[in-house]
């Protein structure tokens, strides 16, 4: 029987969207430290929650959304972290042509098993910090001991005075 091949296309766009992300300045990812920053608006865009559960910890009761949007942008970092085999430029990113890094199994597997931080600042310079969530996977009798992915937040707003 022959195998199934996967559609990557889907990631492969949502990747390119990230990286204008980037380059428009809405967000920043540093692979090497397992984190990103990433500005309010983006959050509520990419993840389709309310402004106010952004500025409040409330944000942790938005679990599905939420933990797709960060479980992705810990692949997008995860991706951005492999050795480009072709890709020795940034330019060469926008190059449909140009061959994609090769992730070794192993190396993705450990990266993703490893706590990745997403900061959510202000639009407005200074990016001033507003929330830190921690995107952790951990054991769960629940799921039969597999691994599922918690979300711890930090907030940094004064209480009482979101901004």
């Amino acid at each position: 029987m022959a195998k199934k091949k996967t559609n990557l296309q889907p990631w492969l766009d949502y990747f390119k969207m990230l990286q204008r992300y980037e380059q428009k300045g809405f967000l920043e990812i540093k692979p090497q430290e397992h984190e990103a920053y990433v500005t309010r608006a983006a959050l509520l865009t990419l993840a389709g929650i309310d402004a106010e559960d952004v500025q409040s910890a409330a944000v942790s009761q938005q679990p599905e959304a939420l933990a797709d949007t960060l479980s992705r942008l810990r692949a997008y970092a995860a991706y951005r972290s492999a050795p480009a085999v072709g890709q020795q430029h940034p330019v060469d990113m926008n190059d449909p042509a140009a061959p994609l890094p090769a992730i070794p199994e192993a190396e993705l597997t450990a990266y993703l098993s490893q706590p990745f931080a997403v900061h959510i600042v202000k639009e407005d310079y200074p990016h001033d910090l507003l929330l830190t969530l921690l995107l952790q996977q951990k054991r769960s009798w629940r799921t039969a001991w597999r691994t599922v992915d918690t979300i711890e937040v930090i907030d940094y707003t004064e209480k009482g005075n979101p901004t």
